[in-house]
């Protein structure tokens, strides 16, 4: 996803994405390209279409 930057503050970087809604990042951690935008890799450890373990699924909620 990209954000881009409004304004710069001595820690945070404030963003906007294209949606409309606000957020901020620390400036150790992200660094704005030369257009002002910072990019974001979604954080996900779902690797699609594999099921869990027989000895990781919780079998008191299953009926």
């Amino acid at each position: 996803m990209k954000y881009k930057v409004i304004e710069e503050y001595d820690r945070f970087y404030l963003t906007v994405h294209p949606k409309g809604y606000k957020e901020n990042f620390p400036k150790y951690k992200y660094q704005p390209d030369e257009n002002g935008y910072i990019t974001v890799k979604s954080e996900t450890n779902y690797f699609g279409g594999k099921a869990l373990p027989s000895g990781k699924v919780n079998r008191s909620f299953i009926k």
